[in-house]
């Protein structure tokens, strides 16, 4: 509660401009980012009185609340710090009227949540493609489990919209996403050490059989990884969501790490990646072809030694199995490493990116306007 009351204290800093005073204040419509009061209206029906931005003459009791203020191009005065209706005159003295204020029927909470919903919509088409991708992988490994966790986050991101007001569904998700995210973190730590493991692994010999059998195994502990880390980074988004703690070091340790545990993994890939190249080429497989190839390579060169055949085509097919021999060693490593590439994809950057959308609409100054259609958030210029 304490949250919104300082949302709904935030949002009433506002000021009404007309769209020729946009100019004056160089703004450029077109590098804003718009939202459509029509979409934000539709999220729920607690949005629904979004739509009342369109129209400013609805009557109001004269209660607190948002306002457009008319001063028909006057100042006003200041009390306490703070501008009150009287304006002042020409000379800057008393005798300029009084403002004229409409009442703008929105609760500011409502504007403020509205727009971080659609800042964080445009990003779910890639939350929800990783979604089927990953969901995809679990039918073929059938972990029930692992597909219900995600199943549920996905509820509760889908559902957050119609509740975010509902204190009791948002204490009840807290403690389901809590529970995800504490399994997926020490799945983190689990897989993170089984490929540990597997890197301290060494071996005089190795066949291709025993190649095929580590990457394998490999893909396998990397795809289980980063399963765990999306569902850790998703689940830690729904968290701040539900928490509702915008608070911008929250936010950015939140961030941090995510960015953390994807960078262990990154740079165990790379280890992994870099010993099944290392072993490819030292196998008995890799060993016979370039032998082969240094055989007919010698024997080609020897042939031309002999003046009665040093040019005939048999120095010329010896020198080209020679090529072809290490091309297919060359081919035979480039498939394993490519097999592994197939299998890596960044799925953590939308919820970062969504984390620092949040703090950047909560705790960093931007300019909100709207006309008769958009809700509009410009950065806000300091010179």
């Amino acid at each position: 509660m304490e949250n919104k009351d300082a949302l709904v204290q935030l949002m009433m800093d506002i000021e009404y401009y007309p769209p020729s005073e946009l100019v004056k204040m160089n703004i450029d419509i077109t590098e804003t980012q718009k939202f459509s009061i029509e979409e934000a209206a539709a999220l729920g029906v607690s949005f629904k009185s979004l739509k009342q931005l369109t129209n400013y003459t609805a009557d109001a009791a004269g209660q607190s609340g948002l306002y457009f203020v008319n001063t028909s191009g006057k100042t006003m005065f200041k009390s306490g710090g703070k501008y009150i209706g009287n304006l002042k005159a020409a000379d800057g003295g008393v005798g300029g009227g009084i403002a004229k204020m409409t009442k703008v029927p929105l609760d500011p909470a409502i504007l403020c949540m509205a727009v971080a919903f659609m800042a964080i919509d445009k990003k779910l088409d890639a939350i929800h493609e990783a979604q089927k991708n990953i969901l995809a992988f679990l039918e073929l490994k059938e972990e029930a489990k692992l597909k219900g966790n995600l199943n549920a986050l996905a509820d509760v991101l889908n559902n957050y919209k119609f509740n975010w007001d509902n204190d009791n569904y948002k204490n009840h998700k807290h403690i389901l996403v809590q529970d995800i995210k504490r399994e997926a973190e020490q799945s983190i730590i689990l897989y993170r050490e089984q490929l540990a493991k597997t890197l301290r692994k060494k071996s005089m010999f190795y066949s291709d059989q025993s190649i095929k059998a580590t990457l394998n195994k490999t893909m396998t502990s990397l795809n289980d990884y980063q399963l765990a880390l999306y569902t850790f980074s998703f689940s830690s988004f729904l968290e701040v969501m539900l928490l509702e703690n915008f608070d911008t070091n929250y936010l950015n340790s939140i961030a941090n790490k995510i960015h953390e545990y994807y960078s262990d993994y990154t740079e165990l890939y790379e280890k992994c990646a870099e010993k099944i190249e290392k072993n490819s080429n030292a196998s008995l497989g890799g060993y016979v072809l370039k032998g082969l190839s240094k055989l007919s390579g010698n024997t080609g060169k020897a042939v031309k030694k002999i003046p009665v055949i040093s040019k005939s085509q048999l120095d010329k097919n010896l020198f080209k199995a020679s090529d072809t021999l290490q091309d297919a060693h060359i081919t035979k490593t480039q498939n394993i490493m490519q097999i592994l590439a197939d299998s890596q994809t960044d799925y953590i950057s939308p919820f970062v990116d969504n984390i620092h959308t949040l703090d950047n609409l909560y705790n960093q100054p931007l300019q909100l306007m709207f006309d008769s259609e958009n809700i509009y958030i410009a950065k806000l210029t300091t010179a």
